[in-house]
């Protein structure tokens, strides 16, 4: 008899994301904090033991429905060690894809620990967290529960996590851009800026942003964001200064550029009045009393 599941998937912003030397796997060494935002994906699964195979479908004609789908690739890894019934999933987006918003790694993420829930497999958090490796580095943080993580080696295999709690109550601005960016692209980009010897200097201060973050403090989260792509994008698209200059004049806490970007975040204070001269998204972090 055929099972449906309805999921969520969240989007994630790097409130953090320092990037070190190039390693021998050809990845970098990144330090990175990372929190779950509400805005959502939807996942629609209905699995039937009559089908073998399964079928991806999104009503975002730029994303992938076949074996390049990070869904399709978790459905996958699962089948290959256990029996799974085949069917259809669903995806209606609301995450822009390769906005920095880490739209598909998420749905990866919740797909794999909801198939594993649901059909019973018995795979630990520990064990699907290697399962997620595989397929992105941003995967596991979909698997996990937590709002939040620290990650001082990002997508380094068995590397050790530190879950965190997410924003306090705040409204989040994103400001998209109309265009997409590539992750192998942008760390092609950082190398040759740090070939010129442009290293940015760090002004902000991770300890700080912990403490922000451990404590609720959005005067200290906001002053503390950094992001070592954001140099480049502003370098590669300086019309982009504008949107930041005005985000601060409108009263942010602070502002970056989520994962390798485009997309712009900030931060306000959940009772300010946001008055911007262009189009945003204004998303509410609530109380979790």
């Amino acid at each position: 008899m055929p099972t449906k599941l309805t999921l969520q998937s969240p989007a994630k912003i790097n409130l953090w994301l320092q990037i070190g030397p190039r390693l021998a796997s050809g990845y970098h060494d990144v330090q990175n904090i990372m929190v779950k935002i509400p805005l959502y994906d939807k996942i629609i699964c209905e699995f039937d033991e009559n089908l073998s195979i399964l079928e991806i479908e999104c009503d975002e004609a730029s994303v992938p429905t076949d074996e390049r789908n990070l869904v399709a690739r978790a459905y996958q890894a699962l089948a290959r060690r256990r029996r799974l019934p085949g069917g259809r999933v669903r995806l209606e987006k609301k995450i822009p894809a390769g906005a920095g918003l880490g739209g598909g790694s998420m749905n990866a993420g919740v797909f794999l620990a909801a198939v594993n829930r649901h059909f019973r497999l018995g795979y630990s958090d520990e064990q699907l967290a290697v399962l997620a490796e595989e397929l992105g580095a941003d995967v596991p943080f979909g698997v996990s529960e937590s709002l939040g993580t620290l990650e001082p080696h990002h997508g380094q295999k068995g590397q050790t996590t530190w879950d965190l709690p997410g924003l306090p109550e705040c409204q989040i601005v994103l400001v998209y851009q109309d265009f997409s960016l590539e992750t192998a692209a942008m760390y092609a980009e950082w190398d040759h800026f740090i070939a010129r010897g442009q290293r940015p200097a760090v002004a902000a201060s991770g300890p700080a942003l912990m403490t922000g973050v451990q404590g609720g403090d959005l005067a200290a989260i906001g002053q503390n964001l950094h992001n070592d792509f954001l140099l480049v994008l502003l370098e590669k698209y300086p019309y982009l200064n504008k949107i930041f200059e005005q985000l601060l004049a409108a009263g942010a806490a602070g502002a970056s550029f989520t994962g390798k970007g485009p997309t712009i975040f900030a931060l306000f204070d959940k009772d300010k009045k946001i008055d911007l001269p262009f189009k945003f998204d204004c998303l509410s972090i609530e109380s979790k009393q």
